[in-house]
């Protein structure tokens, strides 16, 4: 698994936990290549409905999801570009896909926990609202944010 390795051991999924979160009814999953006749992968976006990501057995941050447990709203678990791509703006690129898709697809806000720095800075620029901090998410030492993004 390519991206896992971004991430810190507690926040990294299995590929068969990958493989059922995208099994979700509604999830939406994007990938970035190099063009070419190689294809190698460099990005990737994906998440759920909300509600599909308040049944995760995870605790952290269900608080800041539970009040878009009712909308019509897509948690975002990750948007990731391979190290060796960033500073490129693909990051910006590979997002606005993704909002496009979760805007087709009907969703009217768009959520996530974002890692403080450039993560939640990406999310700005769209227009994303910082909502609550988590200091040491999921005991990993670094701090998140909650997002809200209105695309409707």
């Amino acid at each position: 698994m390519v991206f896992e390795r971004r991430y810190h051991p507690e926040l990294a999924m299995s590929l068969a936990d990958k493989r059922d979160l995208l099994n979700e009814r509604d999830a939406l999953a994007v990938w970035m290549y190099v063009p070419g006749p190689r294809r190698r992968l460099i990005g990737e976006s994906y998440g759920v409905p909300v509600q599909a990501a308040l049944a995760d057995e995870e605790p952290e941050g269900k608080a800041d999801l539970r009040p878009f447990a009712k909308s019509r709203a897509f948690y975002v678990y990750s948007t990731t570009i391979l190290r060796q791509y960033e500073d490129r703006g693909l990051g910006a690129i590979l997002k606005a896909y993704v909002l496009g898709r979760a805007f087709e697809a009907g969703y009217r806000w768009v959520v996530g926990h974002a890692k403080e720095g450039a993560s939640v800075a990406l999310n700005q620029r769209f227009g994303a609202e910082v909502r609550r901090r988590h200091a040491h998410w999921s005991g990993n030492g670094d701090p998140y944010q909650f997002y809200v993004l209105k695309l409707r």
